[in-house]
């Protein structure tokens, strides 16, 4: 009872006294437990023994971790306990926020691990040395790991965004960053007017083609390029280059690696885009390219040259009849016809398509073609040889009764549209 009536600095005095005791119990308990491990010594003159193994990842740079230390002498006397400070350690490997000699013990160190750590006069540097502490003093430190945290991530300010379209024949991949407007004026002021660009945030655009392609009269070769912009108030400058490292190595700009350099025109929208935006609009089958942020627009057009491939090998391989397979000659007549160009071409190989071995859409098509030609009598006619044909061959086909029959009248309301005085 007379203990309540002395003074508070002395109370306190005593209670951490009976702290350290308590907390010095506990480390020499798992001390003792683990007094059999080997000492492992470091060549800076770091040495520590595994007095408790623990589990899990073990901590590495660039990780917080959790821990509760013991500070003490070499002869055994306590300077310091965490657990009697009830505060236990939390810090940042590697950050310069404890002492080598701790941060370098720690390292390596599994969840729920204690390690005795004896810590040289070099490793024990600090900015300020309390009272009771020698900066020449060799310690001993009692280390447990509590807890590894987790690195917490935030969400990116400039969300990448990825594009695979195919177009024709080639595939057209952008890979990009997409800064926000939050508020701010973009062109001609966060984007300066007349000034390099990198179209997008962090280290810039890249755009890749799986096959050449054709940009303002410019062959560009399969590859991945950097997709450069200089905006300006009524005329922007596209740039595609071979450098896909110039905003990451800010090294001295290369004209010489450009491989298309062009102008097009920037366009208001009545749209507002929050994050700049691109987008590949196919054009069959070719790409209109479009860049959009806040209220401004612009766009150039690639050619993939599919067009030119297909009337090649139409001229070399259908035409001369080449080929005995008549679903090639029917999706050849169905690609001109739905380009809406050479329709006669378009029935030449319907037609083949028919000799070489008829199908229920041939004959659908071949009606489409001498439609668009404004040839309805002879597409009647068509249609009249469909019915036949189904009547004649639907049971070796292996259809269904119903199925025939929806087809033959699908067939009977064509002609009954055609024969409206209406058409042409």
């Amino acid at each position: 009872m007379a203990n309540l009536f002395l003074p508070l600095k002395i109370r306190k005095f005593i209670l951490l006294i009976f702290s350290l005791g308590v907390c010095q119990c506990h480390w020499q308990t798992v001390c003792s437990q683990g007094s059999n491990k080997d000492l492992v010594s470091t060549p800076n003159g770091l040495s520590y023994e595994i007095l408790k193994p623990g589990d899990g990842a073990a901590a590495a740079i660039g990780q917080e971790v959790v821990i509760h230390e013991q500070m003490g002498y070499l002869d055994g006397t306590i300077l310091y306990s965490s657990k009697a400070s009830g505060s236990a350690v939390r810090f940042l490997l590697g950050g310069n926020q404890v002492i080598d000699g701790v941060d370098q013990g720690v390292q390596g160190m599994r969840t729920g691990e204690v390690r005795k750590l004896t810590v040289p006069p070099s490793l024990n540097k600090r900015k300020a040395y309390p009272a009771f502490l020698s900066p020449d003093s060799t310690l001993s430190y009692t280390i447990e790991l509590i807890e590894i945290i987790p690195p917490q991530e935030f969400p990116p300010l400039s969300a990448r965004g990825k594009i695979i379209q195919q177009v024709g024949f080639n595939s057209i991949t952008i890979e990009y960053q997409r800064p926000s407007v939050r508020g701010r004026k973009i062109f001609g002021g966060l984007v300066p007017y007349d000034t390099l660009w990198k179209t997008g945030a962090g280290s810039g655009t890249k755009i890749s083609f799986s096959g050449p392609v054709s940009v303002d009269n410019n062959t560009i070769e399969a590859g991945t390029y950097a997709l450069m912009t200089i905006p300006g108030q009524d005329i922007w400058t596209v740039i595609l280059t071979t450098d896909t490292t110039y905003f990451i190595q800010r090294k001295v700009y290369d004209p010489q690696k450009e491989v298309a350099r062009f102008q097009v025109k920037p366009q208001s929208t009545a749209r507002f885009y929050e994050s700049f935006t691109i987008d590949v609009d196919v054009v069959p089958h070719n790409a209109d390219i479009y860049l959009s942020w806040e209220n401004t627009q612009t766009k150039f057009s690639l050619k993939t040259g599919t067009d030119e491939l297909i009337d090649k090998f139409v001229k070399e391989s259908l035409l001369t009849a080449q080929s005995q397979n008549p679903d090639l000659y029917a999706t050849a007549a169905d690609y001109y016809f739905f380009g809406n160009k050479e329709m006669e071409t378009a029935l030449v190989l319907i037609d083949t398509a028919i000799k070489k071995g008829p199908k229920s859409w041939h004959y659908r098509l071949k009606m489409d073609i001498l439609e668009k030609m404004n040839r309805n009598k002879e597409a009647i006619e068509v249609g009249d040889a469909a019915i036949k044909f189904l009547n004649e061959n639907a049971d070796k086909l292996g259809w269904e009764a119903n199925t025939k029959q929806q087809s033959i009248n699908h067939f009977r309301a064509r002609i009954e549209d055609l024969k409206e005085p209406t058409k042409k």
